[in-house]
């Protein structure tokens, strides 16, 4: 969560909000761009020099969009910083609609900043997110007195409302990218996911010679936990379990869940015998942790290495899936032979 204090300027007072968190998506070229045509298109049918979209961040009030028309004195990107109460602070303050007709005839904003800029007249909405986080404003400037009426009042409003359902769509196809890309269960990337990666990589040797190291990981007698406590338990296994090796092993590296009780994890530049060692202390380390050692938890696991000619992810998931199967048959043997 993230959350600033913005100055409401005529109570002189500050007001916490909470503002665009990290884990929002950006917003793509293709709205920057339908988001310019509609600030210049508001620009003209209001005739004045500046349309905006503001962005807040913890510190500033920046231009996000700027109307591309003659005499607008805001260029895209500009900051200002909060606390000293810019029009935009008290439009998010309130949480409404602030117009501001002649600043220079209202003692609250005669002396606001943007009068250094002749705009004198100003009117301004908040914009959120769909859970109210704000993003910023939209607003008109002017560089005369404006006192609008209600009709157009209403049209700035559509814009506000074409504008807070575009955020609406963007943060709902980012969710369904991540429910496409992430395993519902453990939460880390699914198998369709790692497919991309892995070609990604492969390409990335061809092109580059930039190798890496691909290994399946598969739970050993995993069904006897699913059997002996249940499905609830074996799937909380399954989650401490994909916790385990995510805080063991090194970054960079890529780890999924393959299926059932398998997981694929892919380690960029690092050679299959510097993999192999990770893994074999991987399991080393798995002894020792208290919760999987009750149900006696242990893997098996085969690496294999991109070679020339791997046109895609198959050939190295079938090579890695094989040596695999041999380790815990090897496994599975010395522990009748011990017994």
């Amino acid at each position: 969560m993230a959350k600033t204090n913005v100055k409401i300027r005529k109570e002189a007072h500050f007001v916490s909000v909470e503002i665009t968190s990290k884990d929002k998506p950006e917003i793509s070229e293709v709205t920057k761009r339908k988001w310019q045509a509609l600030m210049n298109l508001a620009s003209d049918l209001f005739e004045v020099p500046a349309g905006l979209i503001m962005k807040i961040t913890p510190t500033d009030m920046e231009v996000f969009i700027s109307s591309q028309n003659p005499g607008n004195p805001y260029a895209p990107k500009a900051k200002d910083r909060l606390g000293h109460g810019l029009y935009c602070e008290s439009a998010i303050g309130y949480d409404q609609r602030l117009h501001v007709p002649n600043a220079l005839n209202d003692a609250t904003w005669a002396t606001n900043p943007d009068i250094h800029l002749h705009m004198i007249s100003y009117v301004g909405y908040p914009l959120k997110w769909a859970d109210n986080q704000v993003f910023g404003t939209i607003c008109i400037l002017d560089q005369k007195e404006r006192n609008y009426d209600e009709k157009q009042f209403q049209l700035i409003e559509m814009f506000q409302d074409l504008i807070e359902t575009d955020l609406q769509l963007i943060e709902a196809n980012h969710q369904l990218q991540i429910l496409a890309n992430v395993d519902p269960l453990t939460k880390l990337a699914n198998r369709h996911k790692m497919i991309d990666f892995v070609r990604e990589q492969i390409e990335n040797y061809r092109l580059q010679n930039s190798f890496f190291s691909l290994a399946i990981i598969d739970l050993d007698s995993f069904k006897a936990v699913n059997d002996q406590y249940g499905h609830r338990v074996g799937d909380k296994v399954l989650i401490m379990f994909s916790s385990f090796i995510q805080k063991k092993l090194d970054h960079p590296i890529f780890i999924s869940r393959y299926g059932g009780d398998e997981f694929v994890v892919v380690f960029p530049n690092v050679t299959l015998q510097e993999a192999d060692m990770k893994l074999s202390q991987l399991q080393t380390d798995l002894l020792t942790d208290s919760y999987l050692q009750r149900y006696q938890l242990q893997f098996s696991y085969g690496i294999d290495q991109v070679k020339n000619g791997d046109v895609d992810e198959l050939r190295m998931i079938d090579r890695a899936d094989k040596i695999m199967m041999v380790n815990k048959k090897k496994k599975n043997s010395n522990h009748t032979t011990s017994s």
